[in-house]
């Protein structure tokens, strides 16, 4: 199967995470910024509006299957050239995305606690950034959240920082524990706790029943089917 596909598996990496300037067709690592030190979704290069990155947890995961795509293939440049990506990806996630309410870093680019104190920025321009997110996620604090936490896989070990989740907890708990509420953004974030607090047990809540549960058994599953790729 692999051999069949091999030449569309290698197109779709060297799209986003080609290392080679002398490649004819594919420029290289067309969303990094390396200036900027994190990915931009619309590429360097933009488009007809200014560039912004709304996901950073896309981008770290994008770079992540890079890796893995890298490891299968058996190549030890590429697989290095993957894991200066996420490390760039992961610090400038940490540095742009995620707030820290009780930081007291002077070189923090969000001096203002009030902004801080929202735990999580959304959206990021290359003229502003801001709270809120342009898709059709959702306008709840979960969605927020949850759009830089999502897909749960293991690389989320590198970047759930504990600092981060200390925060992000007690801002979406009352739409965690609200039961009108769907499990939709919910199960992962459910999902995310035993990635930091591993030796921490997550009290269950009752809106874990029915299909909701099966949800976050499933996440976790998926994440134990992957996690032995990112230590082989």
């Amino acid at each position: 199967m692999f051999a069949f596909n091999a030449s569309n598996y290698f197109s779709a990496a060297r799209d986003y995470g080609n290392p080679s300037p002398n490649d004819p067709h594919y420029t290289v690592t067309r969303h990094m910024d390396w200036f900027a030190g994190h990915s931009w979704a619309s590429g360097i290069a933009g488009n007809a509006g200014p560039r912004n990155q709304e996901s950073s947890s896309e981008a770290i995961n994008g770079y992540y299957s890079l890796l893995l795509f890298a490891k299968a293939i058996n190549n030890a440049q590429l697989v290095d050239y993957a894991r200066m990506l996420l490390a760039i990806e992961i610090a400038g996630t940490q540095t742009y995305w995620h707030l820290y309410p009780a930081s007291t870093d002077p070189d923090t680019p969000y001096p203002e606690q009030g902004f801080r104190d929202l735990t999580t920025v959304g959206n990021v321009f290359d003229w502003e950034h801001g709270a809120y997110l342009l898709g059709n996620w959702g306008t709840g604090r979960r969605h927020l959240v949850g759009i830089q936490t999502l897909p749960v896989t293991p690389i989320g070990q590198y970047f759930y920082d504990q600092n981060w989740m200390t925060g992000v907890f007690p801002y979406c708990k009352a739409e965690l524990d609200d039961p009108t509420i769907d499990g939709a953004f919910k199960s992962g974030m459910v999902a995310v706790p035993g990635k930091v607090w591993v030796k921490k047990a997550v009290k269950p809540h009752p809106w874990w029943r029915s299909i909701f549960l099966a949800d976050c058994l499933r996440q976790e599953f998926l994440f134990s089917l992957s996690f032995t790729q990112l230590h082989a």
